[in-house]
């Protein structure tokens, strides 16, 4: 009898010392990074992208896709992924859309601009995964 009581008070140890130290492993602090974003990245990112993918954008849908000043926070496997993002709605000519260019066609992006943000998308990411 006295071996079953001592069990019960052993496993709720096991799971409280198994649960606080998966919580010290999730709370360590993550690898810190800094977007390294050329000057003709940023340019075009600035002038074209900025305005609907930032956190004080009213745009919910934008900002749900793409946030270009939280890019910094973004795990590392996260930012990769957002770079595939980028690469692929400049492949099939998603972005700006196409409702958004009938108000505001100026903000076509060019061949030269989608070249320039796919580019650094692609590099960026491979050397990501090295």
């Amino acid at each position: 009898m006295k071996k079953q009581s001592f069990i019960i008070p052993v496993m709720i140890l096991v799971v409280l010392v198994g649960l606080s130290s998966l919580t010290f492993f999730n709370n360590q602090p993550t690898e810190v990074r800094t977007v390294d974003m050329p000057d003709n990245v940023k340019a075009v990112v600035d002038t074209k992208c900025f305005g609907c993918h930032n956190v004080e954008s009213t745009n919910d849908k934008a900002k749900d896709k793409l946030l270009w000043d939280k890019l910094d926070d973004l795990s590392k496997a996260e930012f990769v992924s957002a770079l595939g993002s980028i690469e692929e709605v400049l492949d099939e000519d998603e972005m700006p859309p196409a409702k958004f260019l009938e108000k505001k066609p100026e903000m076509k992006l060019t061949a030269d601009e989608k070249m320039v943000l796919r580019d650094w998308a692609v590099a960026t990411a491979e050397k990501m995964m090295e």
